[in-house]
């Protein structure tokens, strides 16, 4: 089962095979009152959703987790959490009536489109100094730049630590170049990375890709299974 849901104004995939590769290995953390069961075990409900779509858990409501989950036929279930009480009926109630539908319709609010999703290939460019696209480096008259072309570009430090940056951009060497690297038009990250960090030790890579939203949304979820947490310069959506 596939489709997509929209969150924060970002649309996403989901699908239940994400939901139990990305809780592989994971320890459930202590209960909470909504908990949801993957493969015979019990994650607290947000915990779960968080890890497999790669979002903050501030940026989700318990109601459209749980929604989204049961789609994907997980068991959700509620009951007392640690440390807490049980709602009063009162507040139960209000709940109830919270979840009717709005302007008075049978429609609930939120609806589901199945799609199919074809499978993006990337291939990824060479590893380009920061310093050489900005054209300070000393292999600066060598650098590959950028196509003028839509596609998704990441930046870091190693190898081996967390990236730094991940976006997409409809024209990447107006993105990378002019934006995260030189400043001269507004990028979301790149006045904090060049304050913040040591760009001769950045390096750049980018893939052209025509769905670089669908092509960020995935590697964003890759990044946060593999380093439990967004890029460090990814603001949440």
């Amino acid at each position: 089962m596939e489709f997509r849901f929209k969150l924060k104004g970002k649309h996403r995939r989901a699908t239940r095979e994400r939901v139990i590769e990305a809780l592989r290995n994971v320890l459930p953390e202590p209960r909470t009152m909504y908990m949801v069961n993957v493969e015979g075990t019990a994650y607290p409900l947000k915990q779960a959703f968080c890890l497999a779509f790669g979002v903050g858990r501030t940026d989700v409501g318990t109601r459209d987790a749980q929604r989204i989950m049961e789609r994907l036929e997980f068991e959700v279930t509620r009951g007392p959490a640690v440390g807490r009480r049980r709602e009063s009926s009162a507040a139960t109630g209000s709940q109830e009536q919270r979840r009717m539908p709005r302007h008075g319709t049978e429609e609930p609010w939120w609806s589901w489109e199945e799609l199919e999703i074809p499978k993006i290939v990337l291939r990824w460019s060479y590893a380009e100094r920061w310093v050489d696209i900005a054209g300070i480096g000393e292999y600066a008259d060598e650098v590959y730049l950028p196509p003028s072309e839509p596609g998704v570009y990441r930046v870091r430090q190693s190898s081996d630590q967390p990236l730094l940056y991940i976006g997409k951009s409809k024209n990447l060497r107006r993105r990378v170049v002019d934006g995260l690297v030189k400043g001269m038009i507004v990028h979301a990250a790149g006045e904090r990375i060049r304050e913040s960090e040591d760009v001769r030790e950045l390096v750049i890579r980018w893939a052209v890709t025509d769905r670089p939203a669908a092509a960020e949304e995935e590697l964003l979820r890759q990044h946060v299974k593999l380093w439990g947490a967004l890029p460090k310069y990814v603001e949440h959506e």
